[in-house]
């Protein structure tokens, strides 16, 4: 096996140009619609990611808002690029690996969204440090276990590794669950001189109806919002600079932003958002949150542009084998599925050149394998064996790190260019 060195295969590019360049695949001709792919094939759709980068962009302008997007939704270098050269204030990563790629990608900002332990990791941050002398690292914290790791390991540029008490809700992930535990920990790091430059949290972390979720997020926000603004005005958490507050995922950044505009406007506050689906929306999750953010902020909305999923799977009709079912050729390995089951979105038939969009009333995915999908169709319906079709996901994160190169395809599903997911 020493001796046998395969070359990396990647899903939907034909086997004579795996190795293309990105140059070589916009030049090659490809469409979509002509078959001239392997499917499943996962595809962006250029327009719509330009219209969401726009909509955030135009969002953070209006409210003075910095972004932080994270970088796991995607981890791709050709995405990070794009989202660097947007302007973005900083990089999220959940790990030391997300952390190498951002460092490598240019950021001047990690936030490190996570809490940092263990030897190996630890020595890693230590040699980002090192090597890029510009980089600032954000690091959550929400005990003082967690900062006796710190401490211990000696971590040399320690000036530019800063603390975020991370503050959390019971029922959730990590972060610190009590104001009293929370001022122990800030007065243990001072006295051990390491910089705190603010507080983070993650906020969507709570269960039931979506009206449920809304209002404990909404009470969640306020109780972190009023336990900041305590530690503040008892001189409890001494910032050097301007406070920064990290919060926000793709899903209520409108409720982040307007629930700390006080930290903003008395505090000189830094509103950092992470969201890391932005760019991508989805048929699913996001997409039900990107309608509820545009109801919640109602005329303040208009002259955003509306959010577009950006990403689908296409596939081939393989059979139909009983009436009222036919059974798709993609699954598990090629789509999300911990976020909702993936929605038929268009068909193409084989006789055909044009798509047809499809009725979510009348056909629906009812249950995914591997390598399979099962549609349920009406009796009378026509989709063959060789008809295409593209589903929508539900949860982008769960895509991408199913592919290995994802094609970039234009309104006329041209293929225009390709990117890279590193997982």
């Amino acid at each position: 096996m020493d001796s046998y060195q395969p070359k990396p295969l990647f899903k939907g590019i034909p086997f004579h140009a795996q190795q293309f360049s990105r140059e070589q695949i916009a030049n090659a001709g490809w469409n979509i619609l002509q078959e001239d792919l392997p499917l499943p094939c996962a595809i962006i759709k250029k327009h719509a990611l330009l219209q969401n980068s726009l909509r955030m962009n135009q969002w953070l302008e209006r409210n003075d808002l910095l972004l932080a997007p994270h970088i796991k939704t995607t981890m791709s270098p050709e995405l990070i690029f794009e989202q660097l050269a947007d302007g973005v204030w900083g990089l999220t990563v959940a790990n030391v690996t997300n952390s190498r790629l951002a460092a490598q990608m240019g950021a001047k900002h990690i936030i490190f969204a996570n809490q940092l332990v263990g030897r190996a990791n630890i020595k890693e941050v230590e040699l980002l440090l090192a090597e890029y002398p510009d980089l600032i690292m954000y690091l959550f914290i929400d005990s003082l276990d967690a900062f006796e790791l710190l401490k211990a390991a000696n971590i040399k540029n320690r000036g530019r590794l800063k603390l975020l008490i991370e503050l959390g809700a019971y029922g959730g992930r990590c972060g610190v669950r009590e104001a009293a535990t929370a001022k122990t920990l800030i007065e243990a790091i001072y006295t051990n001189q390491w910089e705190i430059a603010g507080f983070s949290a993650y906020e969507a972390v709570f269960e039931g109806s979506d009206e449920q979720k809304q209002s404990s997020v909404q009470d969640f926000l306020s109780l972190l919002d009023s336990t900041i603004c305590a530690f503040i005005e008892q001189q409890t958490i001494v910032p050097a600079q301007s406070l920064i507050i990290s919060i926000g995922g793709s899903e209520y950044y409108d409720m982040c932003a307007l629930t700390f505009a006080r930290l903003q406007h008395e505090y000189d506050a830094k509103i950092v958002l992470r969201s890391g689906c932005y760019l991508f929306s989805d048929s699913g999750v996001y997409e039900k949150a990107s309608m509820a953010i545009d109801d919640r902020l109602g005329s303040a909305q208009l002259t955003l542009p509306a959010s577009e999923s950006a990403i689908e799977v296409w596939c081939y009709v393989l059979s139909q084998p009983e009436p009222g079912v036919v059974i798709l050729g993609a699954g598990k390995r090629d789509f999300s599925y911990d976020k909702g089951l993936p929605k038929p979105l268009y068909a193409k038939s084989k006789l055909s050149s044009k798509i047809t969009p499809i009725d979510h009333t009348n056909y629906q995915i009812t249950r995914i394998n591997d390598q399979h999908c099962f549609l349920k169709v009406p009796i009378d319906d026509s989709l063959a064996p060789g008809d295409m079709v593209a589903v929508g996901i539900s949860h982008p994160c769960t895509t991408f790190d199913k592919w290995r190169k994802i094609l970039i395809v234009d309104g006329q599903y041209n293929v225009i260019d390709a990117i890279q997911a590193w997982f």
